[in-house]
């Protein structure tokens, strides 16, 4: 899925890839680059200076499943 200058996605032709990888398309057009553990680090910190509630396990969705994977 393409979002401006970002493109998430996810390998599952084996159906053994679990982890979403996030590239910035305009900066590393060859997707060497993946932005998915730093989003979350930088997402981590958010949590801890704003207070954010942690998330349900019903609530799930792409950041929950990364989160629950570290």
């Amino acid at each position: 899925m393409f979002k401006g200058d970002y493109k998430i996605a996810i390998n599952r032709a084996g159906q053994n890839e679990t982890d979403w990888h996030l590239f910035n398309i305009k900066t590393d057009p060859g997707e060497t680059t993946d932005l998915a553990q730093q989003m979350l680090a930088d997402y981590e910190v958010y949590v801890q200076t704003n207070n954010v509630l942690p998330m349900s396990e019903r609530a799930g969705g792409i950041l929950g499943g990364a989160r629950r994977q570290q």
